[in-house]
């Protein structure tokens, strides 16, 4: 997890895919938030256009997992 940008990190947030001990957790709100405050942009908690919108921009490497 501490390879990740900080955008990626409240990306991973926003998802859920992120164990609430780890010293990266986010609640999902807060994450929201920061995401909306560093891109102007709001797709409110909707994970997947996010990471559309992230990738396509260039500002997160696309998601290694494959589609989903």
């Amino acid at each position: 997890m501490s390879l990740l940008l900080p955008i990626e990190r409240w990306l991973v947030n926003l998802e859920e895919d992120i164990d609430p001990g780890c010293s990266s957790f986010w609640p999902r709100a807060s994450a929201l938030h920061l995401l909306k405050e560093e891109t102007g942009q709001d797709f409110g908690y909707a994970a997947k256009r996010w990471r559309e919108w992230l990738e396509g921009a260039g500002l997160i490497p696309e998601n290694k997992k494959g589609s989903g």
